[in-house]
């Protein structure tokens, strides 16, 4: 650590000698010291010790300007004004137009999904998620678990929107299984019934990416068990 004014007064010749020895002493170590020098330069750099902070002059000697921050312990240095690194949320959000993404976090925020909602199928004629916004996600991701009705004059059929995804349900039997809505083209694909025996292929739904709302019904009766929970996939 030395600082210097870096102007060699006329002196004797040892003096002389030290005060060049310490005016490079100065150099070698960027001005360092715990306060800024007391004579400055235009570009000079000055490292603060006390804040690990590398500072450079300005062209016109007025101020300093912040070249970054040093990690003695871990002997990195992260420069001044270097962006933030996105956090897994941020990835996956797809919203902040600021922080940086790394491989990891690209690879997430392309596997991504999100749960939108969980409905409680256990009353109701007919159960709905509203306020929704599609326009991010190119899929919906529906998971179905013990979704039955309470109709005891005949068997009944599940429908999600236009569509139906289990079909001639009785009263004892629940329905579980997954349904994928394709919000390109309103397309559906569901695994789901008593037992899985409702399997459907390209039924459409009546849903896209500009829906804000998305409803499931019983053709007779009404719900009386189970939930369903609705996830958007990018």
């Amino acid at each position: 650590m030395s600082q210097h004014d870096f102007d060699i007064a006329n002196q004797t010749a040892p003096n002389s000698r030290a005060d060049i020895n310490l005016a490079l002493k100065a150099l070698a170590s960027n001005s360092s010291g715990s306060v800024a020098p007391t004579t400055t330069y235009a570009n000079m750099t000055y490292y603060n010790t006390a804040t690990n902070i590398l500072y450079k002059r300005n062209e016109a000697d007025s101020a300093w300007i912040t070249l970054g921050t040093i990690d003695e312990t871990a002997g990195t240095f992260t420069p001044s004004g270097e962006r933030a690194l996105a956090t897994q949320v941020q990835a996956e959000a797809g919203t902040d137009n600021t922080t940086l993404m790394t491989p990891l976090r690209t690879a997430q925020a392309s596997k991504s999904h999100t749960l939108l909602g969980t409905l409680t199928t256990t009353s109701g004629s007919t159960q709905t998620l509203s306020g929704l916004s599609l326009s991010s996600y190119v899929y919906v991701f529906i998971k179905l678990d013990n979704v039955s009705h309470d109709f005891t004059a005949s068997a009944s059929t599940l429908r999600f929107g236009s569509g139906n995804i289990a079909n001639s349900i009785s009263n004892t039997n629940a329905v579980s299984g997954l349904i994928w809505l394709n919000l390109d083209n309103g397309q559906i694909i569901s695994a789901v019934g008593a037992a899985l025996t409702a399997n459907l292929y390209g039924s459409s739904s009546g849903y896209n990416a500009s829906s804000t709302s998305l409803s499931f019904s019983w053709t007779s009766g009404g719900f009386d068990s189970g939930s369903i929970k609705l996830y958007g996939v990018k």
